[in-house]
């Protein structure tokens, strides 16, 4: 796996995610999607948006030079995860540029993620210096959809 892509724990602090205590975690896994390949999905998609884009049409800055993967996070049932994305462009500072971002779930994942409210972070630095956008959202229960799994596997780009 390449290191743009996804990284290993990066410090000793537990993954930062509100869950009930009471479900054990599910052996099954979220995904089987490849994250370089999606990653590269996520850019060429992007680079075709722009090439189609109309004239009258303005590019957010930087709109099709970079997608990253979340570290893989173990599902055990509704509640608040917090996605963590190592090697974010030097340029990226959520909530002013880019002024907007797509969340893509692999394409084999049956869940209901949205943005949680609660527990918000954006990008932080770790005890190594890299910096880090940690994005929290939140797992639903609905019927027929996965709530327990491991290593889901987010994208941004």
């Amino acid at each position: 796996m390449a290191v743009a892509v996804a990284v290993t724990q990066l410090d000793a602090r537990p993954r930062a995610h509100v869950v009930p205590l009471d479900k054990a975690p599910s052996v099954a896994p979220c995904t089987t999607v490849d994250p370089l390949q999606k990653v590269q999905q996520i850019i060429t998609q992007k680079t075709e948006m722009t090439r189609r884009a109309s004239p009258y049409y303005q590019n957010p800055a930087n709109g099709t030079d970079w997608a990253l993967a979340s570290e893989p996070v173990d599902l055990t049932g509704p509640g608040v995860y917090v996605f963590r994305f190592v090697g974010i462009p030097a340029d990226f500072d959520f909530r002013t540029k880019p002024g907007g971002f797509g969340m893509i779930p692999p394409d084999d994942f049956h869940g209901q993620l949205r943005p949680a409210s609660d527990g918000g972070r954006g990008v932080v630095t770790d005890p190594d210096g890299n910096r880090v956008f940690e994005l929290p959202l939140r797992l639903e229960d609905r019927p027929g959809w996965t709530t327990t799994c491991t290593g889901l596997i987010m994208f941004i780009g």
